[in-house]
């Protein structure tokens, strides 16, 4: 795949490790070749990288697996996942899946996914709905700073949402981006 085709959460291999791209974005320049610059995150070791690359550079595409599993518990550190099919649990600790952790609720049905025969992480769903448990209360003449106020969603998470979300609504939420997308009908 060259570089310029590369897209959030796509799985690439640098270095013969798999990595998620988590933000990109094209860089023009009027004498050079465009360069796309990457906010990476490591699949099997959680770190976050960023790259830039030459949007003529060729990239490996990572062979990953994936199957369905279910959210069980945490204790302490370590979450516990069930594959839906043959039972068998996985268990990941914080430092590897902190990111995702934010936005995990009880029974949550994810992806795992599985590269080289080993299990290395797991993917939330897109779009998944929340209850705002806290908001910012809004006064109605306070738009001058921004049209957004901090919200608490049920796993505790602080998002951004518009000013007329109210606590105990439920709402949309882009895992990718961590970012409100609509109001609960």
């Amino acid at each position: 795949m060259e570089a310029w085709k590369l897209r959030i959460w796509a799985k690439i291999l640098l270095n013969w490790e798999p990595y998620n791209i988590v933000k990109y974005m094209l860089r023009p320049s009027s004498r050079w070749a465009a360069k796309m610059v990457t906010k990476m995150k490591n699949l099997l070791t959680g770190a976050t990288i960023e790259k830039t690359f030459p949007s003529s550079e060729r990239l490996d595409e990572a062979d990953i697996e994936r199957w369905k599993a279910q959210y069980l518990f945490n204790s302490g550190n370590s979450y516990t996942f069930m594959d839906t099919e043959t039972y068998d649990q996985f268990e990941f600790e914080w430092e590897k899946i902190w990111d995702q952790t934010k936005f995990l609720k009880d029974d949550m049905d994810v992806s795992i996914l599985k590269w080289n025969g080993n299990v290395i992480n797991i993917e939330l769903p897109q779009n998944v709905e929340y209850k705002i448990i806290e908001a910012e209360p809004w006064v109605k003449w306070d738009t001058a700073s921004s049209a957004n106020k901090k919200a608490k969603i049920e796993t505790w998470a602080e998002i951004m949402v518009p000013l007329f979300i109210e606590s105990w609504e439920m709402v949309v939420v882009n895992t990718e981006t961590w970012e409100y997308k609509e109001r609960v009908k």
